[in-house]
């Protein structure tokens, strides 16, 4: 929209103090799997690796594949050195899909995680 001075101003020309923003697809949902398996390497070594996939019913109707592994050594009879690593997914948060105040079309966000104990 030009303004007076000729500039254009992308943003919408605000009517009124009050903003109203939909939150009917506040609500989150999914479903998820989770296979893992246990493999020893010897008498005192196991390797743990894992699978997750969750499919985001709502409010992004995404699907993710997150691959973990964990691994547990036994040191001596009361002693374990023990870590692992993997992905993991979450749904953006409901004002972040908003159209007033982010991007609908965003992915779940993923991080990655590990550990050593």
């Amino acid at each position: 929209v030009p303004s007076a001075d000729g500039l254009v101003n992308p943003a919408p020309t605000v009517t009124s103090d009050e903003l109203v923003v939909d939150r009917s697809r506040g609500l989150t949902g999914n479903i998820a799997h989770w296979i893992s398996a246990s493999i020893g390497l010897g008498a005192r070594f196991r390797l743990l690796p894992g699978l997750r996939t969750t499919y985001f019913i709502t409010p992004i109707e995404r699907f993710s594949v997150d691959p973990r592994i964990r691994f547990a050594l036994d040191i001596t009879a009361t002693t374990q050195l023990r870590g692992g690593a993997g992905l993991y997914s979450q749904t953006p948060l409901f004002q972040e899909l908003s159209v007033a105040f982010g991007n609908p079309n965003l992915a779940p966000y993923r991080a990655l995680h590990t550990s050593l104990e």
